[in-house]
């Protein structure tokens, strides 16, 4: 019931523009269209800081409202503080897991994790404590799946808990954000030949560069703002 309720308030949060376009904002695209990685602003506010409270929680509450109340159309310098995606730990971890032949133990990463937690540090990956070093094992082990399963079957979306998120740039630039960094870099790695993206957010500057009005957007609007996209 409380989920239930949870995920009704989240719901009547969401910009109605986001609401109109639905699954119009699902895209198939190459992986490597995604070059860049950035955060939008807010999720400056997805971790607890105070001390006391972090004793609660890990990660703030709030935050899925924060996020669900984000609008379709984000202005901000989010775009223009980029990164390279491949430069990204994710991407750098996962290619050197690649490169190891899938054995996980040769990785820098997992030889992090494992003198973290022999120096007493326990880290929390989702729902997975990894307080131990079989913990550590089955997360990697996952990995190694994830890899295998994507090189057989190519991108299966039914497999996914979430969708792969990007944001368009002023420029067009797809832009990859949090949610579904290792998918799409697994993706990137084994040569996957197209994924499906959800467009989280679109810089207003987009609409703008192509004479449409940022202001008071439409959804045909921003419906032809991303068939303008160059997705190869």
């Amino acid at each position: 019931m409380i989920k239930a309720l949870r995920a009704w308030l989240v719901q009547q949060l969401r910009d109605p523009l986001r609401q109109q376009l639905a699954e119009q904002l699902l895209l198939e695209v190459p992986p490597a269209a995604v070059a860049d990685y950035a955060l939008p602003p807010y999720v400056r506010h997805k971790r607890v800081n105070h001390p006391l409270l972090k004793r609660v929680w890990r990660k703030n509450p709030l935050y899925r409202w924060v996020a669900a109340r984000a609008p379709l159309l984000l202005p901000g310098d989010w775009d223009i503080e980029t990164k390279p995606f491949r430069q990204m730990p994710t991407y750098v971890f996962l290619a050197d897991l690649q490169a190891c032949a899938f054995d996980y133990r040769r990785t820098a990463y997992f030889q992090q994790l494992l003198g973290e937690l022999h120096a007493g540090r326990v880290r929390a990956y989702k729902a997975l404590q990894l307080d131990s070093e079989e913990a550590l094992e089955r997360l990697f082990q996952g990995y190694v799946q994830v890899f295998r399963s994507m090189s057989a079957d190519g991108y299966r979306p039914e497999k996914a808990v979430d969708a792969i998120c990007v944001m368009v740039g002023r420029d067009g630039r797809l832009i990859k954000e949090e949610k579904g960094r290792h998918r799409l870099a697994i993706a990137q790695l084994v040569g996957v030949p197209k994924v499906p993206v959800l467009i989280r957010h679109i810089h207003p500057g987009w609409l703008a560069s192509l004479g449409e009005d940022a202001a008071r957007p439409s959804a045909a609007a921003v419906r032809r703002a991303l068939q303008a996209l160059s997705l190869e």
